[in-house]
């Protein structure tokens, strides 16, 4: 998992610099050479390659008609111990207890994967990252980020994080669905596919947690108050829910037993692993029974999803349109709209009127800001201007222009605004 975080502290470090000046210490070139001679020494020497040094798997491969288990660590092929309790039956060449099949795995790996399924969907939507600047607030989520790294130029890392966040978690969830219906219904067709997306889904997986690692270093750095602070937002919270809990070696998911193979060690004529035994284990239908409180997990899932989803909701109030002579000081996705310097809503679109006279600006507005919008409600840009009583807006030159409001006296429920071109009197705020 070094390399997954040192990718994430990639990641992090190109978004420290657009908040930042940042330079990497001497640590940070250690811990990147570190990884750099793992990845080579993995590469070269490979894992299977020294166990067989430790010990031939030939000698330990079962006979023709005799039970076999698989080593989850070293990946043997071995025959089932007969006598001894289960503590007692280990692993002959790397002394690991050997775990056969446990009551219930694949009813909890079904459990595990339809709660990701579920939380998959808030962490998508919802932001995983609030950034905090000067008083302007921006949440990003994972397709936002993207976006910025894109926009950067960082085309590689925008690459790395959305196949890493966006497309492995889809595999792994896709992957886990396929192995468990072909399992239910004792399938032995396109065994050798499984195995490949098996070990696919196995390497890949844990590159699912960069975005992950990137928050934790960026909120942990980035808190110096009104100035700048990272804080992580309620999505990334669901996204490392969804990490977990489609981990299938987490929900007792066995692949010798379930898909056919272990992970990374096929049972086929080529592999060098052993020779192939006989009668390799057929599904059996009572992995599926028991452990009914397993399925307590989507139902948190769902409720945790729904409770986020009822926040989102609750906050989102309605959508307005401005009109405004130029869109001077104006930006989709990062104006304001305030009253009192309260945020009570953000520009989310701008585009011109029907007959290119006027800019109308389209944003989405709190739920507490519904009983303001009325007839008479004014708004204006407040950015820095010279009048004859002085120098107004100077704050913005830090934070930004920002659209101001001021509430009326009619009845509620406006949508469509016409913009003050200049503020409104002191007086009437």
């Amino acid at each position: 998992m070094l390399d997954v975080y040192l990718l994430g502290a990639v990641v992090a470090y190109s978004r420290l610099r657009r908040l930042a000046g940042v330079a990497i210490g001497a640590g940070g070139y250690a811990l990147a050479a570190l990884v750099f001679v793992q990845v080579l020494l993995e590469q070269a020497l490979g894992r299977q390659r020294v166990w067989r040094a430790i010990g031939d798997p030939a000698q330990y491969a079962p006979r023709p008609g005799e039970p076999w288990i698989l080593c989850l660590d070293c990946e043997l092929v071995t025959v089932v111990p007969t006598t001894g309790s289960d503590r007692s039956r280990r692993c002959p060449r790397c002394g690991s207890r050997l775990v056969p099949r446990r009551p219930g795995s694949l009813a909890a790996t079904a459990a595990f994967t339809l709660a990701g399924y579920i939380l998959y969907l808030p962490a998508n939507v919802l932001p995983v990252l609030t950034i905090t600047r000067f008083g302007r607030t921006e949440p990003y989520t994972i397709l936002g980020g993207v976006r910025d790294l894109v926009a950067a130029g960082l085309w590689p890392l925008a690459l790395l994080v959305l196949f890493a966040s966006i497309l492995v978690p889809v595999l792994k969830l896709a992957g886990l669905s396929w192995f468990l219906i072909a399992i239910r219904l004792r399938s032995t067709r396109l065994l050798r596919e499984r195995t490949a997306l098996y070990r696919l889904i196995d390497f890949i997986g844990r590159w699912s947690n960069i975005d992950v690692f990137m928050i934790s270093i960026v909120s942990a750095l980035l808190q110096f108050g009104i100035l700048t602070t990272v804080d992580p937002g309620p999505g990334i919270a669901s996204f490392a829910a969804v990490g977990r809990t489609d981990d299938d070696r987490g929900a007792g998911f066995r692949p010798a037993a379930d898909v056919g193979c272990g992970g990374g060690t096929s049972l086929n004529e080529r592999d060098r692993s052993g020779p192939v035994p006989e009668n390799p284990p057929t599904p059996d239908s009572r992995q599926w029974a028991g452990l009914p409180w397993v399925w307590a997990v989507p139902v948190v899932a769902a409720i945790i999803a729904g409770w986020l989803g009822y926040r989102a909701l609750i906050e989102r109030g309605p959508t307005i349109t401005i009109s405004f002579p130029t869109a001077d000081g104006i930006e989709a996705d990062r104006t304001t709209i305030r009253y009192k310097n309260v945020e009570l809503g953000r520009v989310t679109g701008i585009g011109l009127s029907s007959d290119g006279s006027r800019v109308v600006v389209t944003a989405t507005m709190r739920h507490e800001a519904e009983l303001r919008l009325r007839d008479d409600t004014e708004f204006w840009v407040v950015q820095p201007r010279i009048t004859p009583s002085g120098i107004t807006g100077l704050t913005t030159i830090v934070s930004g222009a920002y659209i101001g409001m001021l509430p009326g006296k009619n009845a509620p429920g406006a949508r469509s605004f016409t913009g003050l071109e200049t503020p409104p009197p002191k007086t009437a705020w």
